[in-house]
């Protein structure tokens, strides 16, 4: 009788720990449910990228993207300015987890946070971010 000395187990829902954003950069032809999750999160963080970098004075940089679970996706940790931010998949769109401009906290059951659209986010990120805004909130207006 033979017995089993090592063995891995995988849960459903369960992340490969090794695929990240850079195996996906460094695998182009890799066709895993993890890299087109990366792959699918990368091309949202381009979109929003390219329309704040079209309004200009703020920066905008994708550090990395990484994997959580299957259910729920990969997150994408960007910097805007000096600030740096976790984006998820949500049932609605993108969430910014606990990002100034705040609409989720108000249910009650959500994280604070703001989540929306792409289209959402993006403004969010001008709302917040743009120096004529930031100079206004000095003085609450």
């Amino acid at each position: 009788m033979k017995f089993l000395k090592t063995y891995k187990l995988f849960e459903t829902g369960e992340w490969s720990k090794d695929i990240d954003w850079q195996f996906v950069k460094d695998n182009p032809d890799d066709d895993s449910e993890e890299t087109s999750y990366i792959k699918q999160m990368e091309e949202i963080l381009r979109d929003i990228e390219s329309q704040i970098l079209d309004e200009g004075e703020i920066d905008f940089e994708i550090i990395d993207i990484k994997g959580y679970d299957l259910y729920q996706g990969p997150y994408g940790k960007i910097r805007i300015n000096d600030d740096i931010w976790d984006i998820w998949s949500s049932e609605y769109g993108y969430w910014i987890d606990d990002f100034p401009i705040d609409n989720c906290s108000k249910d009650g059951d959500k994280r604070p946070g703001f989540e929306g659209d792409v289209g959402s986010i993006v403004d969010a990120i001008i709302e917040q971010y743009k120096p004529i805004n930031k100079e206004l909130r000095k003085y609450n207006i």
